[in-house]
């Protein structure tokens, strides 16, 4: 009775409710699904999206399609929703997804349990803006005083784990050390901090490694795997890129200083832009513009074929870098069509591309502590203050100046022009020495195969550029044989050498073309077997006039040598029409002897040279260069001046100009680096321009550099195969005119560029013009047939102080040719004032163009554009409004959206890459990809409480958020073990109840090799050190020299990054290849690794100074084998040996060195815990 009773009071008993299930997370459960296996056909892209069918958002899934083919998705009803019909089909031809593997039974049941509740979207994680959230509190004490550690302890806690207890101080201390500074604590360091028991310990040690110069080395080698950092373009030769290493010590710098985050945006954005500028503590120098590097570090192809898809190319991996770096988004995905997984229009990614379209690259003049600056303002000062005299002066001499300018005039019209009278003696005739027409090298020894067998025939040069020749053939360096590329002849050497003759005239003329490299290819007048007179070539296969002045060799034998010595970019010499002349200039042949003039006009001799030979010099067109028409590029006022060469002086121009007095008349169709001073530098570059013509001609003069900029590309500076007259290297007295082939690029954009990159001279051009022929007429220069008298008067009448156009030019030609002098001491003081001038400094920026919008190109194919893309960020970020406008690029605004409150990842990237410095993994596991294929964060509120936290109280210091992060619990978990239940519930660790062992990265590990060995160099900045090469790295763009093997003992972040030639230790070790950004290096486990610390030379040498410091350490020679042993533990592993270990050591027959080796091998060694 008591049993039945019983039974039925059991019976009564309320039942346990069953287990309830947690409702589906669209975020962490469906999204993965959807992205994985139907986004990529059923997605954002409309272009690429079948069936009609959107599955991205809940308005396309539940789309009702016409003609009874129903909804993907009925909200509620698994049943009638097409999705879950398609992914169960059991026949693979219809079943989606049509590719891969088909989807679990466990993620169907999934699919369908969500639909049941409701089939409910939700805006993507890293979209919608960080939320604040209180931290729970922790029942652990020791996890309840950081906000940090109650949110890690409260996941750990709800999957019923434990936390680990905390790290060893050892384990502790080397763990930091590695994380903030790269380097292993030392043994001293070691045992401070274990022997310190006072409160505050860890906040102690973790504040001095914040404080190390190591720190920001530490940082920076992090955020340069971000900015694909290199200091070669790749490709076939692997050409450097400039000054890469400054923007190396501009980041490290950044982060000794601890510039804010949203400070170092702006800066690698826009820093050429900012109106006030960070100036670098060290040298004094505008920081801010050193941080627009980046934007050109990627890797370059020389002698593109189709330079508009090469700058399509560069551009897109522009982007790359900035929107994985800054945003951790793939919208280069978005390049052919829109994103197929995240919502990023086609027009978004070509709206990005115009900002860099409308940007360009510049070797930006940096000014140590306005020392540049300040000496220009100083010689227009000095100027200044002796401009009054100067007038004065000229003013007393007005007459007497007059008739000077008159009677050189008269004279040097009558060299050139007159008619001799019955039985007066004419000039010398010109004598031919070599013009190479007669299919042989009569006349020349030659050496080397760069010459090849017999001079090059002009009408057969393939590269265009021989209309400049005179007569049939020229002396080439650079011809080539049958399928042969120019790449391979530049790679020959050789050498024509003249037999003697003698030297019997004023000048020895000839044309010159090639490569500018002085001393490596060129053409050298030889006299008793020592270099008399040399020239270069100037990075262009134009033959130019040049001529030697042979006034004080007259009368001598000499030979003439054509030499080409170098290999590689521009790696060749041509020169043609070798003429023995008294006239200064073979275009101006002689008519009177210059002797007899000078008796005329009772001038010394050497004056009337003087006056004929600056004649020469002169422009030869009276007026527009003919045929032709006017560049597009406007007036002067419209070109934009870097440095400070082409800065004009307010007022009037500069009077003197060393080391000849000059009064400079000023006007737009004119471009000069001299106004103020030969010693200044500078860059002009032009409005963007459309290509309209075959040929630019460009009257120059002087000394510089003469660039057409087509589509942005710039590697004809190292290689000009394909663009050989795109650059011209200008080193002339007299007024030439350059021609530019621009005949494969009509319709393209381009700009132009005038360097003056010399302190002894200036450049001077003249107003260019378009041309469907290469040279333009010689016409009569303007001066030679201008009236004597009347230029004589006119001179007068400027210098009495009257105004008068053509007195102020002549005076101004008189005066810079030193054909009239008014003494005085300024020309000397302005002389000294320019040697005081100091160099600026050099670094790799951009700059800001005329603004322009690309166009969405049709597939990504530049070939095929379309219409233009408004300049703007993309909307999913908060962007959408055009930011950019034709006068700049609109880079700033740029920044400004970027760093934006409405920019929901702004502050998540960063702090999710720190995150996963200090721990390992980041809160979001894929730290370059927040969308739709990366995966979710593992601790969303945490991240967005880091986030909310470093844009405010922390004021985006980096600083000060690693600090806060190592010092929290959760830092200093232990490394341990991890338990069955841990592998069960938390396989990879996830929650952090415990550390991980991390394997040092490359880096790291040489850096400590170094250290432990004591041969680590402490330097810091500077010049990069080259890299070492093995006897197995061979190919094209080899380096011409090896680095040191141990790299002069510097930390790795100091070494030279080649792209073709990287350090093989390094590349080892998974230091990643810079071609975008690696904001997560792999990590890999190969025997390489262990045959390369086994056998590397550069291992074996640490070991042996190990070895050496250990045995010092112990007590020297005489020292015991055991305390040997334990010296050696100290130094690299930072700890005694245990008994076993001293012991299996003391047993091996092994020299210490060797023992030392076994160490540096051992996994404590490359791995913390």
């Amino acid at each position: 009775m008591r049993f039945a009773l019983s039974i039925l009071c059991l019976a009564l008993l309320p039942l346990p409710a069953p287990a309830q299930e947690l409702p589906v997370d669209f975020g962490d459960q469906v999204r993965p699904i959807l992205a994985r296996s139907c986004l990529p056909c059923h997605g954002f892209d409309p272009s690429t999206r079948e069936a009609g069918v959107r599955l991205d958002t809940f308005d396309g899934a539940t789309f009702e399609r016409p003609h009874g083919l129903g909804a993907a998705i009925v909200p509620g009803d698994p049943d009638f929703s097409v999705l879950v019909e398609k992914v169960r089909e059991l026949d693979p031809r219809d079943r989606m997804p049509p590719e891969g593997e088909p989807l679990t039974e466990g993620e169907i049941e999934l699919l369908e349990r969500w639909i049941e509740e409701g089939a409910h979207y939700e805006r993507h994680w890293s979209l919608q803006a960080p939320r604040a959230v209180a931290p729970p509190r922790a029942s652990d004490p020791a996890w309840d005083t950081n906000p940090v550690d109650r949110f890690v302890f409260a996941a750990i806690d709800a999957a019923g784990l434990a936390p680990a207890p905390e790290a060893d101080r050892r384990a502790l201390l080397r763990r930091a050390s590695f994380d903030l500074v790269g380097l292993p604590p030392t043994p001293k360091e070691v045992a401070a901090f274990e022997s310190d028991n006072a409160p505050g310990a860890w906040e102690r040690q973790v504040d001095r490694l914040l404080a190390s110069p190591h720190y920001a080395e530490r940082q920076a080698r992090h955020w340069l795997d971000l900015m694909r950092f290199a200091e070669t373009y790749a490709h076939e030769f692997d050409y450097p890129i400039p000054e890469a290493w400054r923007y190396r010590d501009y980041v490290i710098r950044a982060f000794e200083d601890d510039v804010p985050y949203d400070d170092l945006v702006r800066e690698h954005l826009a820093g050429d832009l900012l109106a006030e500028p960070r100036v670098d503590p060290v040298d004094g120098a505008n920081a801010s513009i050193r941080g627009t590097g980046w934007w050109w570090l990627s890797q370059g192809t020389h002698a593109p074929v189709d330079v508009r898809a090469d700058e399509a190319q560069r551009i897109d991996n522009q982007i790359d870098v900035l929107s994985k770096s800054f945003l951790a988004t793939t919208i280069s995905c978005a390049r052919c069509h829109d994103h197929k997984f995240d919502p990023i229009l086609q027009s978004e990614y070509y709206g990005l591309a115009g900002f860099v379209q409308s940007s360009r690259r510049q070797l930006a003049f940096l000014d140590p502590r306005g020392a540049v600056g300040q000496g220009a303002a100083g010689l227009r000062d000095l100027d200044a203050n002796a401009r009054e005299q100067l007038h004065a002066l000229a003013a007393q001499r007005a007459d007497e100046l007059g008739e000077r300018v008159r009677r050189g005039l008269r004279a040097a019209q009558e060299v050139v022009g007159g008619s001799r009278r019955p039985g007066e003696r004419g000039p010398a005739p010109d004598r031919m020495l070599f013009d190479f027409d007669g299919g042989d090298w009569s006349g020349f020894e030659v050496e080397g195969d760069a010459f090849g067998p017999a001079p090059w025939l002009a009408g057969t040069d393939p590269l265009r550029a021989s209309g400049t020749a005179r007569g049939a053939g020229f002396a080439n360096s650079h011809a080539r044989g049958p399928n042969e590329s120019s790449v391979q002849t530049d790679l020959r050497r050789g050498v024509l050498r003249s037999d003697e003759f003698l030297l019997d005239r004023r000048r020895l003329h000839f044309l010159i073309g090639g490569g500018n490299h002085p001393s490596g290819t060129g053409v050298r007048l030889l006299v008793d077997g020592q270099v008399a007179r040399e020239a270069t070539g100037h990075n262009s296969l134009e033959l130019i006039p040049h001529s030697f002045d042979l006034d004080e060799l007259r009368g001598e034998r000499g030979r003439i040598e054509v030499f080409d010595q170098v290999e590689g970019g521009w790696g060749n010499i041509r020169a043609d029409h070798f003429v023995l002349s008294d006239a200064p200039d073979l275009e101006q042949p002689l008519r009177r002897s210059m002797e007899v003039v000078a008796s005329q006009f009772d001038l010394e001799l050497s004056t009337v040279e003087r006056w004929v030979a600056s004649a020469a010099r002169l422009p030869r067109e009276a007026g527009p260069l003919a045929p032709g028409r006017a560049a597009p590029w406007g007036r002067r006022g419209d070109w934009t001046p870097t440095g400070w060469a082409f800065e004009r002086p307010e007022g009037e121009p500069v009077l003197w100009r060393s080391p000849a007095a000059r009064l400079e008349p000023a006007g737009d169709a004119e471009f000069d680096s001299g106004l103020v001073s030969d010693a200044l530098l500078g860059v002009l570059r032009s409005p963007t321009f459309e290509i309209t013509a075959p040929f630019l001609l460009v009257p120059a003069r002087g000394r510089g550099t003469l660039r057409v900029i087509v589509d942005g590309y710039t590697l004809d500076e190292f290689n000009a195969l394909l663009f050989e007259s795109a650059r011209h290297v200008v080193d002339a007295p007299g007024w030439i005119v350059l021609s530019h082939d621009l005949s494969k690029w009509i319709g393209h954009r381009a700009h132009y560029e005038i360097h003056d990159d010399r302190t002894d001279g200036s450049i001077r051009v003249g107003r260019p013009r378009w041309s469907d022929v290469a040279a333009p007429a010689p016409a009569a220069g303007e001066v030679l047939g201008a009236d004597a008298r009347a230029a004589g008067r006119a001179v007068a009448r400027f210098l009495g102080g009257e105004a008068d156009g053509q007195g102020a030019a002549l005076v101004a030609w008189a005066l810079a040719e030193g054909l009239v002098e008014l003494p005085h001491e300024l020309p000397a003081a302005f002389a000294g004032r320019e040697a005081e001038l100091p160099r600026p400094l050099r670094a790799l920026a951009m700059a800001d163009g005329d603004g322009e919008d690309e166009f969405v190109f049709h597939r990504g194919d530049s070939a095929q554009p379309m219409e233009p893309a408004p300049r703007r960020f993309p909307g999913l970020f908060g962007g959408g409004e055009p930011l950019g406008d034709a006068a700049g690029s609109g880079r700033l605004a740029l920044a400004e959206a970027l760093l934006s409150e409405s920019n929901p990842v702004a502050a998540r990237v960063p702090v999710n890459r720190i995150w996963q410095q200090l721990f390992g993994r980041g809160l979001v596991p894929t730290p370059d990809d927040f969308g739709l294929l990366g995966e979710p964060p593992s601790h969303p509120e945490l991240l967005d409480h880091l986030s909310l936290r470093f844009r405010g109280e922390l004021d985006w210091s980096t600083k000060a958020l690693v600090r806060e992060l190592v010092l929290s619990r959760a830092y200093r978990t232990a490394c341990v073990e991890p338990s069955a239940e841990l592998l069960a519930v938390d396989p990879s660790n996830t929650l952090l109840s415990i550390r991980r062992p991390r394997r040092l990265d490359a880096e790291s590990l040489r850096d400590a090799l170094l250290a432990v060995s004591g041969r680590l160099d402490p330097a810091r900045f500077g010049r990069s050190v080259a890299v070492h090469l093995t006897e197995f790295q061979q190919g094209r763009g080899r380096p011409g020299h090896s680095g040191p093997r141990d790299g002069d003992g510097r930390r790795s972040i100091y070494l030279e990054v080649r792209r073709n030639f990287p350090t093989p230790l390094l590349r080892i070790f998974d230091c990643p290849d810079p071609h975008s950004t690696r904001g997560l290096r792999a990590r890999s486990n190969v025997p390489a690794q262990s045959l390369a610390l086994m056998n590397d030379p550069f291992v074996h040498d640490q070991a042996e100074r190990l070895a050496a410091r250990a045995l010092e350490r112990a007590g020297g020679e005489t020292s015991a084998p055991g305390a040997r042993i334990v010296a050696l533990f100290e130094l690299a592993l930072q700890r005694a040996p245990s008994p076993t270990e001293a012991a299996d050591f003391a047993a091996v027959d092994l020299a210490l060195a060797d023992l030392a080796h076994v160490l540096l091998q051992s996994k404590e060694f490359s791995f913390i815990e």
